[in-house]
């Protein structure tokens, strides 16, 4: 049998982190606290480890979600503003200024191929939003939660996505740090 239990613990964001839209406070139950279930005797709160290691990796692939995300755009923004100067450049100033201001582009492009930063922000936001769809399927019972032992199915959730994760990332690493694999 489930009951409902309000707990005022909520993924907003640790001291020293910023909220970048991801995860609103409140986040989880329509009345402002997080709905914690009990199922099979435990509650899924601060103190259960399973509950722990949900939020844990939630907050990880968010906050790198929109870390990546954050340098992608950065990174483009300063690629198009500078690569429309070069043709004014072209005809205002020297070849080797022209030259110096359109190796920017280039570099840019070139710390983007190293870092991955586009291809990292879409891996990690797909993941944090299966947690999230962990997440909310249990609070609510339904789905994977609705008939299986809960406590035990999340955790098994949990760890199949992280491992999933983690096999992409080696996937990657074993391309030559390329990141996503490119077909010629």
């Amino acid at each position: 049998m489930r009951h409902y239990i309000s707990c005022s613990d909520s993924i907003e964001p640790r001291e020293g982190e910023r909220s970048g839209g991801d995860l609103a406070p409140g986040l989880g139950h329509p009345w402002g606290e997080r709905a914690v279930t009990v199922v099979e005797g435990a509650r899924a709160d601060e103190s259960d480890p399973i509950w722990d290691r949900l939020i844990e990796q939630l907050r990880w692939y968010s906050a790198r979600s929109r870390s990546a995300q954050r340098w992608y755009k950065a990174v483009k923004v300063v690629q198009i503003c500078i690569g429309a100067i070069v043709p004014v450049l072209a005809m205002q100033a020297s070849a080797v200024v022209t030259a110096a201001v359109a190796t920017v582009v280039v570099a840019a492009e070139g710390m983007q191929q190293v870092f991955q930063w586009h291809a990292n922000w879409l891996r990690y936001r797909a993941t944090a939003e299966s947690l999230k769809y962990e997440k909310y399927m249990f609070l609510s019972a339904t789905g994977p939660y609705a008939s299986a032992p809960g406590r035990s199915t999340l955790a098994q959730r949990i760890e199949a996505i992280a491992k999933q994760e983690t096999l992409r990332w080696e996937s990657d690493n074993a391309l030559g740090g390329r990141g996503v694999e490119t077909k010629s």
